[in-house]
């Protein structure tokens, strides 16, 4: 079975309303080219998904939220 890959976010900006901007790529990689920018809409998406996974604690976390960046990265990535 081929191994799904991984991701990780950041934040990338503080809005002047205290909310982020984040973005995502795949962990091993530091390229700008490889990085996936989120709008205000799909950050605050992002972060309210994450907190539901984070406050359901039978979610296994790590899989969840690598599941929900892979989402992310395939509806919202370059080649689509």
């Amino acid at each position: 079975m081929q191994q799904q890959p991984r991701f990780d976010w950041f934040t990338t900006k503080i809005t002047d309303e205290g909310g982020q901007l984040l973005h995502i790529r795949p962990s091993e990689s530091t390229s700008h080219d490889d990085t996936l920018f989120l709008d205000e809409q799909h950050s605050n998406l992002l972060t309210e998904i994450l907190d539901q996974v984070a406050n359901d604690h039978s979610l296994p976390w790590s899989a969840t939220r690598q599941a929900v960046l892979r989402a992310f990265v395939k509806v919202l990535g370059p080649e689509h």
